[in-house]
């Protein structure tokens, strides 16, 4: 039996599912690596079922849909549900074990607590369905206060957000690699760890957008040159914002921009007031950091074809693709580099527009890698 929230969780992330079809598309040719867009040969539909659950214990499952939707797919026939408990997480398994081929891969979005019992019941699933994967997105370690402790034959793989050099707790024998970074980077192979059983990896993804607009792909949007604002800000007083807004004020009089402090990142007013009122209609994003230097702004500005302004922080140095928007090694060095730009645009209008290009078809081509070595991560587990 399906509850009403389960059916309304299933078309939510259809719908985040479609955005992530769109984000994905590459509408602007690049002349480096060309990848291949052909669907992988599929022989056995029945062992490609994926159930993906959501620990419901914090802000998933809604939270959590626009971490996993934009990685999956098409040829995956997934499920989606959330549970609150082993109990609850077991009754789920059972439920959705087929008498021919028993119960389907799973991926689970989870964070601390629910990461204490995690490790030992995937490590009891794989023993019990060697044949299955585990697959574990990591969520809410922003501070890296949580750190990942992972046993022994446990997780099949595992992902997470927030770069950090040294995580905490991580076992000597796993080291952190870049999704996207085999089809796209240096990395030569997806493959699996020499000193763990069927593992195949921990991977950094970059931060998704937490909103944005729904009718727009994001190499279409208004050019840079015919936007209203030079420059937009709005969230919470935390982390080096402050430092951000002393320098914004000391060029009051010579920026056009628009700044709303507000105790949630999108405003008091909205998801529809942030994106279309304030960074559809601005030049730049200022991107400052928050809980940790990575941030959701980040995305949703490259999403709405606002030019991106930040400062240097580890996780942009893990790209695989040089970030194109402008980083600052502080806040008074990226208004100057932002400063440089809006006064050779009055003269040449293109150079703002050709930079909104650049980032807006990097922030597609990143996202066709990630979705891709993760095309090749599930197709060589599932197929094993």
């Amino acid at each position: 039996n399906v509850s009403y929230s389960q059916m309304k969780l299933k078309k939510k992330f259809l719908y985040f599912l479609f955005l992530a079809s769109l984000l994905g598309k590459r509408i602007i040719p690049w002349s480096e690596t060309i990848l291949d867009l052909e669907l992988p040969e599929i022989k056995k539909q029945e062992d490609l079922r994926l159930l993906v659950l959501f620990d419901n214990s914090f802000s998933c499952p809604e939270g959590c849909l626009p971490f996993v939707s934009p990685l999956l797919p098409s040829w995956v026939q997934w499920d989606v549900t959330d549970f609150k408990n082993i109990s609850e997480l077991q009754s789920i398994i059972s439920q959705n074990i087929q008498p021919k081929f028993g119960p389907p891969h799973v991926l689970i979005a989870a964070r601390m607590p629910t990461l204490t019992w995690m490790g030992d019941w995937s490590k009891a699933f794989r023993f019990n369905f060697p044949t299955k994967s585990v697959g574990l997105l990591h969520m809410a370690d922003e501070k890296n206060l949580d750190g990942l402790e992972i046993p022994p034959n446990s997780y099949t793989y595992i992902l997470r957000n927030y770069y950090f050099a040294s995580i905490k707790n991580l076992p000597s024998d796993v080291t952190l690699s870049t999704l996207g970074a085999y089809s796209c980077g240096t990395q030569k192979d997806l493959v699996e760890s020499k000193t763990r059983k069927d593992f195949y990896g921990l991977y950094w993804t970059f931060l998704p957008p937490l909103v944005g607009p729904s009718h727009r792909h994001p190499l279409s949007m208004w050019p840079s040159s015919g936007r209203e604002f030079d420059c937009v800000f709005v969230g919470s007083l935390r982390a080096d914002r402050k430092e951000m807004l002393n320098e914004l004020q000391l060029r009051k009089d010579t920026l056009n921009c628009v700044t709303s402090i507000e105790r949630k990142y999108k405003g008091t007013k909205g998801e529809y007031v942030y994106i279309h009122k304030f960074l559809s209609k601005s030049k730049f994003s200022l991107v400052p950091h928050g809980n940790s230097p990575e941030t959701h702004r980040l995305a949703e500005s490259l999403l709405t074809g606002t030019i991106p302004v930040t400062v240097q922080a580890d996780y942009l140095s893990q790209v695989f693709i040089p970030f194109p928007g402008l980083v600052g090694t502080n806040w008074t060095d990226a208004f100057s580099q932002m400063n440089d730009v809006l006064v050779a645009s009055i003269v040449n209008a293109t150079i703002l527009n050709e930079l909104q290009t650049s980032c807006s078809e990097w922030y597609s081509r990143y996202l066709k890698c990630q979705q891709k070595d993760f095309d090749g991560l599930l197709l060589k587990i599932m197929s094993t």
